[in-house]
């Protein structure tokens, strides 16, 4: 068993996937117009929710809001917070004005959920609790990806893959 340490530590770190990120180091991984998707997860009270697209993740019904798009720098695979195979994708958006569209966006979506949307499939739908300054990671619930399925989608993000 970990010491209760590094299960804290592991803990923390789980708890912060979608907070504000300090810059990655790169790995060459330049992206060159690709973008990541997210969508707003609307509440029975937010207008257009009857309307809204209903795709299924995880055995619930969620409803989206309109699709936004955010240009992508830099795309790169990293180990998960728990051991095992288990991996994430941190991200960098592409130039001042897209880090600031971004903040912005996930600012109005302050202790609600937004959606990453893939290909049209919800890879993970998390609650946002504070702005994100142009950064962040991308995982697919507590179980996060395989390293073979996070290399496939950062090569998609890429747009190489």
């Amino acid at each position: 068993m970990p010491p209760l340490a590094a299960v804290l530590l592991r803990l923390s770190l789980l708890a912060s996937l979608l907070l504000p990120l300090a810059a990655c180091a790169s790995s060459g991984a330049a992206v060159d117009g690709s973008a990541v998707v997210f969508r707003a997860v609307l509440t029975p009270i937010d207008a257009g929710f009857d309307q809204a697209e209903k795709i299924e993740h995880r055995h619930e019904l969620l409803h989206l809001g309109p699709a936004q798009a955010f240009l992508l720098a830099s795309v790169q695979v990293a180990e998960g917070p728990f051991a095992g195979d288990q991996y994430v994708l941190h991200f960098e958006l592409a130039g001042a004005e897209e880090k600031d569209r971004f903040e912005a966006w996930t600012g109005a979506q302050e202790r609600r959920r937004m959606a990453w949307v893939h290909r049209g499939e919800v890879m993970c739908a998390p609650m946002v609790m504070t702005a994100l300054p142009g950064a962040g990671v991308l995982a697919k619930g507590y179980e996060g990806f395989t390293r073979e399925q996070a290399e496939r989608l950062a090569a998609e993000l890429r747009g190489d893959g």
